[in-house]
């Protein structure tokens, strides 16, 4: 049976980034870099299972990985990591 709906790559992004942005704690309002940026980085990353450097490195008029790195280590300290995680998961 072939099902009548289909799920579009740009649906499951879009999907995915309203998921992080209301579950994960990341602002960035720079000149450069901004939340959505970040988080576009991080879907990339996750989804072909690379690092943030790789991904940065890929995607045009992206911001350094090590800016991006810095504004998510401010956001995701790592004594709160686990319960993030664990948020996140839930999610």
């Amino acid at each position: 049976m072939i099902h009548p709906y289909e799920l579009k790559a740009n649906e499951v992004h879009a999907d995915t980034l309203e998921t992080l942005q209301e579950h994960l704690n990341i602002k960035a309002d720079g000149y450069i870099c901004k939340t959505a940026m970040i988080l576009h980085v991080l879907i990339k990353a996750s989804a072909e299972n690379s690092s943030l450097e790789a991904a940065c490195a890929d995607l045009e008029e992206i911001a350094d990985s090590h800016t991006l790195r810095e504004y998510l280590n401010a956001a995701l300290p790592i004594k709160e990591l686990r319960e993030q995680e664990r948020q996140v998961n839930k999610a």
